[in-house]
């Protein structure tokens, strides 16, 4: 497997278009193991959700989406090192996390999965907690190396539990505001 990044100069969104950076895909594609595979990104839909989140909440910035396949976290800290621009740089790495479980089941698996991100604890991300377990184990690989050298990563989990986002709107939180981290 590989990190695949898109071929696209553009992504285009309802709040209009989203340029690629196109300095940091040249950068990441001289990573080992870092391919242009638009097929792999055909299939991903989390970014469609993260473009408008990024475009309201940063304006007019440049990303780069990268799928993460089956490789070594120490690999896609590799990547995010090449990259890495200092407090400029956000880094989003998004998963669902357990899926097909009864509530019970899934609230202790997801809160387990959910400690070990916050512990910085990569090898306790397991593939059946998380299916982004790839991309969120080179994240926390990525802080725990201290990508960028002197310039590292400040950690950082954004997470949602509740079964309804209505409460959130009920008491006056815009849940994607609170979501990040950011008080209304």
């Amino acid at each position: 497997d590989a990190v695949a990044a898109s071929s696209a100069d553009t992504f285009a969104t309802p709040l209009g278009e989203v340029a690629v950076d196109m300095d940091g895909r040249r950068a990441v594609l001289s990573c080992p193991g870092v391919v242009v595979d638009d097929h792999a990104h055909a299939k991903e839909h989390s970014l469609e959700a993260h473009l408008l989140f990024i475009q309201e909440v940063l304006g007019e910035v440049a990303v780069l989406p990268l799928v993460v396949g089956r490789v070594p976290a120490t690999a896609v800290a590799d990547v995010l090192d090449a990259v890495w621009g200092g407090p400029k740089t956000l880094v989003v790495a998004s998963t669902d996390l357990s899926h097909y479980h009864d509530h019970a089941t899934a609230t202790v698996l997801d809160r387990g999965t959910a400690e070990a991100i916050v512990a910085c604890r990569p090898e306790q991300v397991g593939l059946d907690r998380a299916c982004g377990a790839f991309a969120v184990r080179g994240l926390l690989e990525a802080e725990a190396l201290g990508a960028g050298q002197s310039d590292s990563p400040q950690g950082f989990v954004a997470m949602w539990f509740d079964e309804s986002l209505e409460d959130a709107w009920t008491n006056g939180f815009d849940p994607a505001i609170r979501a990040a981290g950011f008080r209304p």
